[in-house]
């Protein structure tokens, strides 16, 4: 069955992997295996519409604005791309290789930042034209990316090595990092500004105090 008593949301031919919230009861997602991203109504479990981007979006960002949206692809395509939302109009590319995890706005600095899983570094580009800044290197297995609301940091967290980051935008050559038992994945934080994580070893939350 289908519609708002459903157990679940079909999806043919979706392998679901972003979730970027557009709305109250809005959100797109995007699929690794399909060059469409499908437009999700929660409240009534299903699909309300599709935007065609032309790439598989396995993880994206908004910019603050909501004007424009950002996404990468781990597997089928080695390009950071940006379009203008929410029409799908492509505005800006770069290529940049393969195995981008992650992608984040960060507001502060106009950039948007993408993890790169081999390397074990986030890159730094301009947002608006997606060229090259500058990069923060961390480890391997490099995934998890989040931004904090409440104190503006930025989170990072690397899948193989359990270890997690927090880096000030205004300092961002100097990260501080905790060790944490097993793979780290998912990142999210709460209303007081506290990361919460999932790993091997349980769930986390850590609070690192104000940014400065």
């Amino acid at each position: 069955s289908e519609g708002a008593d459903a157990p679940y949301v079909p999806l043919p031919s979706c392998w679901a992997s972003a979730w970027l919230e557009t709305g109250p009861d809005e959100v797109l997602l995007g699929c690794e295996n399909y060059l469409h991203a499908a437009i999700l109504r929660p409240s009534e479990r299903r699909i309300v519409g599709e935007v065609d981007l032309g790439s598989t979006l396995e993880a994206g960002s908004f910019d603050a604005e909501g004007g424009s949206l950002y996404g990468v692809s781990l597997w089928g395509d080695a390009r950071v791309r940006r379009w203008r939302w929410p029409d799908g109009e492509p505005l800006a590319e770069r290529l940049v290789g393969p195995f981008n995890w992650s992608a984040l706005h960060v507001p502060e600095l106009g950039e948007l930042w993408v993890s790169r899983f081999l390397e074990g570094r986030i890159l730094r580009l301009d947002a608006e034209t997606l060229e090259v800044r500058g990069q923060i290197p961390l480890s391997f297995g490099l995934r998890a990316l989040h931004r904090d609301p409440v104190r503006g940091v930025v989170w990072a967290a690397a899948a193989y090595s359990g270890r997690l980051w927090r880096i000030d935008p205004q300092d961002p050559d100097r990260p501080r990092s905790w060790a944490l038992c097993g793979q780290t994945r998912d990142l999210d934080s709460d209303a007081a500004g506290r990361v919460l994580l999932g790993s091997d070893c349980g769930i986390f939350a850590v609070d690192a105090g104000p940014a400065n």
